[in-house]
């Protein structure tokens, strides 16, 4: 590479010429440069929900959503876990990192929700274990009315899909 600096040192304008090629190059490059708005990315994201029915939030938050995160804590690749308790309802989201393929992430969240079983309460469902798909939910939502209360639910569908 010295060779290359004795060059452009003794010869400027060939220095400045390359220089601009080399920008020019880059400047085409980069405009040619194809990028894709919504690349196919599969998210592992998995979904444990459990019913407990006629509990509290906070019966459901001791009962069954702490022992759930617990046990699918420790599931190597987690990259966020979140959890919402309602009354009578626990949804526990696992999100994995991107190189966690989705099938052995769900088959890894329902061997540990196996194992923890056992410690939930007696007489629930068993937890469901579901994946997500990103894909799958709505790109657009459109709100539709008619203008008065007695229009007919069939006419404001007919106008809504045309």
């Amino acid at each position: 590479m010295q060779w290359l600096a004795n060059i452009c040192v003794r010869r400027p304008v060939f220095a400045s010429v390359l220089i601009l090629a080399i920008m020019v190059l880059g400047i085409v490059g980069y405009s040619r440069l194809g990028v894709d708005q919504f690349p196919n990315v599969d998210i592992p994201i998995v979904v444990v929900t459990t019913h407990l029915d006629g509990a509290s939030p906070e019966e459901v938050e001791l009962d069954l959503t702490d022992k759930i995160e617990g046990a699918v804590n420790t599931i190597s690749g987690i990259d966020e876990l979140s959890s919402t308790s309602s009354e009578g309802v626990s949804q526990v989201i696992i999100a994995f990192k991107l190189e966690k393929d989705l099938e052995t992430a769900v088959n890894d969240v329902r061997d540990k929700i196996n194992l923890a079983t056992q410690d939930l309460p007696k007489g629930i469902d068993p937890p469901v274990v579901s994946k997500v798909d990103p894909s799958a939910s709505p790109v657009l939502l459109i709100g539709v009315r008619g203008k008065n209360k007695t229009q007919d639910i069939r006419d404001i569908s007919e106008v809504a899909v045309t």
